[in-house]
């Protein structure tokens, strides 16, 4: 069931990618990354977070840009 669930997750976050939506932002990543959830409970990661002023609390759009199997990756838009 694992390599099922991994699958729809995967396909789920690919299907977001050049999409822009509205996040907030709740922790420290590691590096220089912060960990987000938009609106509908996603994980989405900000890379290189303190160059674009972005740290926990703040609410930010991004566009995704790019995805693992359990997270999406998103640049400030």
């Amino acid at each position: 069931m694992s390599d099922l669930k991994m699958e729809v997750v995967g396909e789920a976050y690919e299907s977001m990618v050049g999409e822009e939506h509205e996040v907030l932002v709740v922790e420290e990543g590691t590096g220089d990354s912060v960990k987000c959830y938009d609106e509908a409970y996603r994980q989405v990661i900000i890379q290189n977070a303190s160059d674009h002023g972005i740290e926990p609390g703040d609410f930010a759009d991004v566009e995704i840009t790019g995805h693992s199997t359990v997270y999406a990756f998103g640049e400030p838009a």
